[in-house]
């Protein structure tokens, strides 16, 4: 017997069923009046989880259904802070050869991919998304920076970078290794030579003091944090009074030493807003990953066998977090390495490291200059996006 044909809407399948639900809803839902009663209505209130649930199908619905718009808030077109409207679990793509102000995002909840058209690329530079997704510009002739929410076009200034760039040596261009939020207003940049803080509205960023190489950062939960030689730190900016500064969040507890000759430490989002840490060494000959929780209450690192049948994806500046529900091509409870870790082509070939006995899944990449070239699974996108 056959099976009934997809639900379409606009031409377009309609996998996941509580799309469907939330469509059959917003068909049958009266028009509403404007004001504080409208967020109890039915359309009010499915706003609300669907916004929780994804940005994306936030304005897709409230583009296409007059009773929606009148009951649900735009996104703020200056405030691209407005953490109700990052672009949770949606990352950009690498596109070789790149596509002229556009980019393609990849959703790592649903496995969705959509192009979308960034007119706001013009005139600048284009720095890697942060944790929550927003991506960094730099003007090319005022040095202005601004954070862009890509999917709803969010755009808010900072200041310019100006006073970043005399830390520099002469002819060094401005390189970003990571930036974030340290706090719902203040945006962290963070590279070798120096971490700087401002929120909207200052006029020059603030250097926050370094006494140790700070590498990977990112940001979690509205904090910024990263890894130095015995510590994870974090930028504390809470009191007013005082100059922002790195304090220390958790002690660097490992199984076998902390060398970054060695080998590298990678901070990952867990998808339920804990922090991991993947320590990548090498125990004699042989290349060896070890999974740490972050336990900030108690202010140490707690080793862990497997990744909640999840698999984590590592590089050097970045790193997620992915279900293989998603994606089951990708195996759970590993660690793929990113190309620019080096096990990929390196003498071990390492595509996927099995957390539980440490057995591996060999790349079939020969030459470290080719993996761009032709990616033939998800795993590679990942490991190119890292």
């Amino acid at each position: 017997m056959d099976k009934p044909a997809a639900t379409r809407r606009g031409g377009k399948a309609v996998k996941d069923p509580r799309r469907l639900l939330v469509l059959l809803l917003l068909l049958h839902a009266d028009p509403l009046e404007e004001g504080s009663e409208a967020k109890e209505r039915p359309a009010g209130l499915i706003a609300e989880r669907v916004l929780a649930n994804d940005v994306a199908d936030y304005i897709r619905f409230r583009s296409v259904c007059q009773p929606w718009r009148r009951c649900c808030a735009a996104p703020p077109a200056d405030d691209a802070l407005d953490r109700r409207f990052h672009r949770r679990q949606w990352l950009i793509l690498p596109e070789k050869p790149p596509i002229r102000y556009h980019c393609r995002l990849l959703n790592l909840s649903t496995g969705e991919c959509i192009l979308a058209h960034l007119l706001e690329f013009r005139g600048h530079r284009v720095f890697s998304p942060s944790t929550e997704g927003l991506v960094l510009l730099l003007h090319e002739s005022t040095h202005v920076a601004r954070l862009l929410n890509p999917l709803t076009h969010q755009l808010t200034d900072l200041p310019p970078v100006t006073t970043l760039l005399d830390l520099l040596l002469p002819l060094c261009d401005l390189s970003v290794d990571g930036f974030g939020l340290a706090d719902d207003r203040t945006v962290v940049i963070h590279n070798t030579v120096f971490l700087a803080v401002a929120k909207p509205g200052d006029k020059c960023w603030t250097a926050v003091n370094l006494s140790d190489c700070l590498r990977p950062s990112m940001s979690l939960a509205g904090r910024f944090y990263g890894v130095t030689s015995d510590a994870i730190m974090v930028v504390e900016v809470s009191r007013e009074s005082q100059t922002p500064q790195l304090v220390e969040a958790a002690d660097l507890t490992l199984q076998h030493r902390f060398s970054r000759t060695l080998g590298s430490a990678h901070l990952v989002d867990n998808n339920i807003g804990e922090l991991l840490l993947v320590h990548r060494t090498l125990s004699g000959n042989k290349r060896l990953y070890q999974a740490y929780r972050v336990d900030l209450d108690g202010r140490k690192t707690v080793p862990v066998r497997g990744l909640g049948g999840r698999a984590v994806f590592i590089g050097h500046d970045c790193s997620l977090s992915v279900s293989p529900a998603t994606f089951p091509s990708i195996v759970g409870d590993a660690v793929y390495p990113g190309f620019d870790c080096g096990d990929r082509t390196g003498l071990e070939h390492i595509e996927a490291y099995h957390l539980a006995d440490g057995t591996i899944e060999h790349s079939c990449y020969e030459d470290p200059g080719k993996e761009w070239e032709h990616p033939v699974s998800i795993a590679d996108y990942l490991s190119s996006w890292v």
